[in-house]
């Protein structure tokens, strides 16, 4: 035979009361977003990746991916932010960028000849595997701490699903691994 609860005792307790015991009021900040325009709006439901937030934007080629990073750059620019591209598919241009309004300049050094895009972003390529990427903006995050880089950062990564993890890099490894080391390095 089933055992009976006992009834619940009542008291004159209001639920504002029972609530202000229980609960806790909490202004939630503002979302803010890196406005990309009406068009982004109308595809996405949103005006753009939201900031101090991991965005990931997913889809096949050629289908906007790179251009919205591209603009997203731009507009954290426009907000004193420094945007850093770390660029791994190599279908990067800075010409391309320029038009989406990121605002850089191509010069050529005096003593090389080299030429070079400059502006308020850093970029950097040469990434042969996930985990070089995590470390890098680790490091940018440890000199940001530091004091030695005084900027808000903003982290375009293009695209962290082109490269392979560093056991897959060394023939030891699999897709599944890629994932995996993705999933615990942004977990971080």
């Amino acid at each position: 035979m089933a055992k009976r609860k006992a009834p619940l005792k009542k008291s004159n307790t209001s639920f504002q009361d029972i609530k202000k015991k229980f609960s806790t009021r909490v202004k939630y900040k503002e979302d803010a977003y890196f406005d990309l325009g009406e068009a982004f709006q109308k595809a996405c439901g949103i005006p753009g990746p939201a900031e101090g937030h991991v965005n990931m934007l997913l889809g096949h080629s050629d289908t906007g991916k790179t251009t919205a990073l591209v603009k997203a750059g731009a507009v954290a620019q426009k907000k004193g932010k420094l945007p850093v591209f770390i660029i791994t598919e190599q279908k990067w241009s800075f010409e391309h960028a320029k038009l989406l309004g990121l605002e850089c300049e191509k010069k050529v050094d005096e003593e090389t000849g080299e030429v070079y895009w400059d502006g308020l972003f850093i970029d950097k390529l040469g990434f042969e595997y996930v985990e070089q990427v995590f470390d890098y903006m680790n490091s940018m995050l440890d000199e940001q701490a530091a004091g030695n880089l005084p900027y808000d950062l903003v982290f375009c990564v293009d695209s962290i699903g082109s490269i392979p993890c560093e056991m897959s890099f060394n023939g030891k490894g699999g897709n599944q691994h890629t994932a995996r080391v993705i999933s615990e390095k942004w977990g971080m």
